[in-house]
């Protein structure tokens, strides 16, 4: 991909014999490097809503419950699609599927975020609370190690924490940056960040 936008942002339109390649063009050439069929674009992009579920492979059924029951999470049911799934859901509508496929005798490491390769894939599950701090004492009194925060991220405070299977999840809390109060609490935001 990196070769193929070199590519591009060489042709420059000030070169007399060469025309420049439109921006739009580098997702064309990309996906030719990768066997993809090009994009043209003036295809119609598909229109999707809000997330639907999301699916997180666990080892065991019974802890994965109990966690994310911590969360909010209760069983709205359970399937067999040629493998164990267990259906979840809180009281705001977000969804999750515990995947019950996960190989046992798991060491306790998540590939996408504790080895020293980085392969591609989802890296963490970001969940909206009202507190991140109320958060952060219950799930203490839980007795959930905080892998990171509270802290500010980005525009919003938030904490990490790792689900039984290492899964890496984000209790987030979005912040009022025109509040003055909040301000003066949290520090002028940051926009360069």
């Amino acid at each position: 991909m990196f070769q193929a936008v070199e590519r591009l942002l060489a042709v420059a339109p000030s070169d007399p014999n060469q025309e420049a390649i439109p921006m739009t063009s580098l997702h064309s050439v990309a996906s030719a490097e990768h066997g993809l069929p090009p994009v043209s674009p003036r295809s119609s992009a598909i229109e999707v809503g809000p997330i639907a579920h999301i699916g997180i492979r666990v080892v065991e059924e019974a802890r994965a419950v109990e966690f994310y029951g911590w969360l909010g999470f209760r069983i709205v049911e359970r399937v067999d699609v040629g493998f164990p799934l267990v259906v979840l859901s809180n009281s705001t509508g977000v969804e999750l599927h515990l995947v019950i496929t996960a190989t046992p005798g798991f060491d306790g490491r998540n590939v996408l975020a504790d080895l020293p390769t980085r392969p591609p894939g989802f890296n963490h599950l970001a969940l909206r609370v009202e507190s991140v701090d109320n958060a952060a004492d219950r799930l203490r009194q839980l007795g959930v190690r905080i892998t990171e925060g509270p802290g500010r991220i980005g525009p919003s405070r938030a904490l990490l924490l790792r689900d039984p299977d290492a899964n890496v999840i984000e209790l987030r809390e979005e912040i009022d940056w025109n509040d003055p109060e909040n301000v003066e609490v949290y520090g002028k935001r940051d926009v360069e960040r």
